[in-house]
């Protein structure tokens, strides 16, 4: 048990290591450009934790406190908007209002969006059977706005799948992907939603997506948005239902589809495609000259375990692999990881 957490922490700060080195490729600092300060101590109130936390500038940061349902509670469980200081004292608690026509909404997240504070909330019609995606602006008395206004939604949400929302905002913060995943069957076509939004909410486009693969044979396993607009998708495309990656006879691939900004431009998808070497934990960035740069672990077939790093880069105009190398670990590496 030891050996195995010991070399999953180390894994660990691996991939941390090779996501700031895809976004950094190509520009090299001198110097770490921040400062870390220690706050003090706090003791977790009963029942509660914090779930996001939000800069505040340097004067300290905005937390969401999750209150989890109990015995004694109405069961549905509380959230409240906190703000700290750089200290980590905190100065004001308020609790918020989820409700929506009698009914609770669920929160989704909270970020800051060009000095904007905006809070993110879904609401399930059971009725239509509808998920709302809404969205409000938060005060500096962490009170949120009265008005709801609705960015999303997912059809035939149900009782057991009421689909997912996820968000990705763009290398320059000026556009904000909100993915919306659609509930089906296994045997059914995976369908999900994409909008992209300027600061303020407004739309600049949408794509409703069917994609030629069964639900249970794609995975998506990472999505980016450009400073356009135009939207990537990493995805897994798999030969059986099973979804298990078989390193004797490699039974999956790596896709990335490309969904431009121009709706009159036809959708496109690369296959990353390497007989030789197994290929997993592939993760994509777009670097500063908008092209997108992939890393990942590395074996060859049919050998247990990783060897190595695979790095590539892949150009957005032409939709191509321009680069790709397979780094093994060195004999001084493996020895530290193993030990």
């Amino acid at each position: 048990m030891r050996y195995k957490l010991k070399l999953s922490l180390r894994m660990k700060y691996l991939s941390f290591f090779l996501l700031f080195f895809c976004n950094n490729i190509f520009a090299q600092i001198d110097s770490f450009p921040y400062k870390i300060t220690w706050g003090n101590e706090t003791i977790r109130p009963d029942d509660s934790y914090l779930y996001k936390l939000v800069s505040n500038g340097t004067d300290g940061f905005i937390g969401v406190r999750l209150k989890m349902a109990n015995f004694f509670s109405d069961g549905t469980g509380h959230i409240y908007l906190e703000s700290y200081n750089s200290q980590n004292n905190l100065l004001k608690s308020n609790k918020i209002d989820m409700d929506y026509s009698g009914k609770t909404r669920t929160f989704q997240n909270m970020f800051r969006w060009k000095n904007e504070l905006y809070f993110l909330t879904s609401y399930r019609n059971k009725k239509t059977e509808i998920n709302y995606l809404f969205t409000q602006t938060i005060d500096d008395k962490l009170m949120p706005t009265k008005k709801l206004t609705k960015i999303a939604d997912i059809e035939e949400a149900g009782e057991l799948d009421d689909g997912e929302f996820d968000f990705r905002f763009s290398k320059d913060s000026s556009k904000l992907l909100v993915f919306s995943r659609q509930p089906q069957s296994r045997k059914e076509p995976e369908e999900f939603h994409l909008q992209v939004y300027s600061p303020g909410f407004q739309e600049v486009v949408s794509h409703d997506i069917s994609l030629g693969y069964a639900s249970e044979n794609f995975s998506m396993e990472d999505c980016q948005v450009d400073k356009m607009g135009n939207v990537y998708i990493l995805g897994v495309v798999y030969n059986d239902a099973s979804r298990l990656k078989n390193r004797e006879k490699i039974n999956y691939q790596y896709v990335v589809q490309f969904y431009p900004v121009d709706t009159t431009i036809l959708p496109t998808e690369l296959k990353l495609i390497n007989k030789e070497n197994f290929t997993s934990d592939l993760t994509i960035r777009l670097s500063d000259d908008g092209n997108l740069i992939g890393a990942g672990y590395f074996s060859k077939k049919g050998v247990d375990g990783i060897q190595g790093i695979t790095y590539l880069k892949v150009n957005t105009q032409t939709k191509t692999i321009e680069n790709q190398t397979f780094t093994p670990f060195d004999i001084e590496f493996l020895t530290e990881l193993m030990t």
